[in-house]
C-alpha cells in the first residue's frame, strides 16, 4: 500500500464523515480473535479499514508494516494497537463500550486456554482497566440533562452540515444515510441507547421529520412525491471513490432481512430486497432508514 493511499484524520472523507475513525476502532477490536496457537483468525479487513488504520497512525511506511503484521499475526501486537487507538482515536461512549465488551470477551476466551501467554492476559487486564476509567470519566461529565442537550446540538450540527452541502458527494438517499450514521456514533445515538424506547422514540420521530425535510429539499420535491429508486441511488459524477467505499463500509453489517433500505441505498445489489419499493418518497426513505440505523441489533 502506497503512502498516498492512506487516509489520515485530516483527509476529506474523515472531515465529511467524522464517525469513520470510531467505527474503525470498533472493527479493529472485533477482528481480534484468540486461538490455541495464539494466532487470530478473522474476516479479511476492507481496503478502507486498512487505509484508515495506517493513515491515522501517522507514522509512515514502517508503521504501516506493523499495521499489516498486527492484522494477520500477533494477538499481543493487536492489543497494543487497540490500547493506542482507544487512547488517541476513540471519543464516543458507544465506541468505548463496544470495545470494552469485546475485550471482556477476549479475556474470557484466554482464561479458558490454560497455556495462554501471561503477558497477553496482563495486557487485556490493563486495557480493561483503562477502558473502564475512560468510560467512568465520560459518564461523570455528562448527566442525562446534559446528554439531551448534547444530543440536540449533535442533531443540529449534522443537519446544518447536510444543508451546507457537506454530504453532496453522496447520492441523494446516501446523504440521509451518512447523516444518520454521524448521529448514531455521536451523542444523539448515546441518548437513544440510554433511554428506554418510549422515551427515546420522540427523538427518533423528530429525526425522521428533519431527514425527510432535508432530503426532499435536496431532491427539489414535495416530501410525499415519489421518484424511481434509481434516482435516489444515483451518484453525482464528481463523487470520489472514497465516498462510495466509505458508505459501503459503514453499512457492512446491514442485511436484506433487517435493513433492506440500507442495503438498497449503500450496497446497491443487482436484486433489491423484496420489501424495498421501486418508487420512493423522501418520507418513505426516512421512515425506513431511521429504525434500521438505530436498531439495537447492529453490534449484538
Amino acid at each position: 500500500m502506497n503512502q498516498q493511499d492512506l487516509i489520515g484524520p485530516n483527509a476529506e472523507i474523515c472531515q465529511v464523515l467524522t464517525c469513520l475513525p470510531e467505527k474503525m476502532v470498533v472493527d479493529f477490536a472485533n477482528n481480534i480473535m484468540v486461538a490455541k496457537d495464539h494466532i487470530r483468525e478473522q474476516q479479511k479487513p476492507s481496503g478502507l479499514f486498512k487505509r484508515l488504520l495506517g493513515g491515522i497512525s501517522g507514522k509512515g511506511q514502517r508503521r504501516q508494516t506493523e499495521v499489516n503484521a498486527s492484522l494477520t499475526e500477533s494477538v499481543d501486537a493487536s492489543l497494543q494497537w487497540l490500547t493506542e487507538l482507544t487512547d488517541s482515536v476513540a471519543q464516543s461512549t458507544h465506541t468505548l463500550s463496544l470495545v470494552q465488551r469485546r475485550v471482556s470477551s477476549l479475556t474470557e476466551n484466554t482464561a479458558a486456554i490454560a497455556n495462554y501467554s501471561a503477558d497477553t492476559r496482563d495486557m487485556l487486564g490493563h486495557l480493561e482497566t483503562r477502558l473502564s476509567g475512560k468510560l467512568s470519566s465520560l459518564e461523570q461529565k455528562v448527566d442525562l440533562i446534559d446528554l439531551k442537550q448534547a444530543a440536540q446540538l449533535n442533531l443540529e450540527r449534522v443537519i446544518n452540515r447536510w444543508e451546507a452541502g457537506r454530504f453532496n458527494c453522496f447520492s441523494l438517499a446516501g446523504r440521509s444515510y451518512v447523516a444518520l450514521e454521524e448521529l448514531y456514533w455521536g451523542e444523539f445515538g448515546d441518548l437513544c441507547r440510554q433511554l428506554p424506547v418510549d422515551e427515546h422514540q420522540p427523538f427518533l420521530d423528530d429525526l425522521k421529520n428533519r431527514v425527510q425535510i432535508q432530503l426532499a429539499k435536496d431532491a427539489k420535491l414535495d416530501q410525499s412525491q415519489r421518484l424511481p429508486l434509481m434516482d435516489w441511488q444515483s451518484w453525482p459524477e464528481q463523487s470520489a471513490a472514497d465516498a462510495r467505499e466509505a458508505i459501503m463500509w459503514l453499512a457492512d453489517r446491514a442485511t436484506p432481512e433487517r435493513s433492506p433500505m440500507t442495503v438498497a441505498i449503500c450496497q446497491q445489489p443487482e436484486k433489491l430486497p423484496g420489501t424495498v419499493p421501486l418508487r420512493c418518497s423522501a418520507k418513505r426513505i426516512a421512515d425506513a432508514l431511521v429504525p434500521e440505523v438505530f436498531g439495537g441489533y447492529r453490534y449484538e
